[in-house]
């Protein structure tokens, strides 16, 4: 899969909610305003239902404008990219706002604890990473690890010349209990309570 960065620009208004017909007539509003769907399907060669089609949703969802004509056709201009990537924000932002607690009204925590296996130092090493980038309050650290990812951020460490146990415990929700030396490069991760209540027991 491409990264983000090289996905091509059509291919990132997919992603935020676009089908592939709208996209291209975005841009091709943007490469020439004040186009009609005759136009814009000869130019796409797209059938013409299809652009009308993408041309109505569009100017529902206030992405695209009628221009004011006393012809029968309707003329098209696209609004500024600027004005659509804040309105692209708002709309996830609202939508990133609620969704934690919309699924806290449909599943249950407890029900849903994992532990996961992760084999290899690297593997151990990239969740290592993505923990403490995504901790919100957090980060107990006991023992050693090699090459520890470097960040900007508030860590607790313990024990810190145990070499045969790592632990990593984000906001005291989520916990990494590695086991390496010469013989094992092997963790766990894990949400479940038992075993961050367990931990945390260890330490006190």
């Amino acid at each position: 899969m491409d990264k983000k960065g090289d996905m091509k620009l059509e291919d990132k208004l997919k992603a935020v909610g676009f089908n592939e017909v709208e996209a291209k007539v975005y841009l091709a509003l943007l490469e020439k305003s004040g186009q009609n769907g005759t136009q814009l399907s000869k130019l796409l060669k797209l059938p013409r239902s299809s652009v009308y089609t993408a041309l109505e949703n569009l100017n529902e969802r206030g992405i695209v404008y009628i221009i004011p004509t006393e012809k029968e056709y309707k003329n098209y201009n696209p609004i500024f990219p600027e004005d659509l990537v804040n309105m692209i924000k708002r709309k996830y932002i609202e939508i990133l706002d609620t969704l934690a607690e919309d699924f806290d009204k449909i599943y249950d925590k407890k029900k849903y604890e994992m532990v996961y296996n992760i084999d290899g130092l690297t593997n151990i090493r990239y969740k290592l990473e993505e923990m403490i980038q995504d901790s919100k309050e957090s980060i107990l650290i006991s023992g050693y690890i090699k090459n520890m990812p470097t960040v900007d951020k508030d860590i607790r460490y313990i024990n810190e010349n145990d070499v045969d146990q790592f632990v990593c415990l984000v906001d005291k929700k989520k916990i990494l209990i590695a086991k390496l030396n010469a013989l094992h490069e092997v963790a766990i991760y894990t949400n479940n309570s038992l075993i961050i209540e367990q931990f945390l027991k260890g330490i006190k």
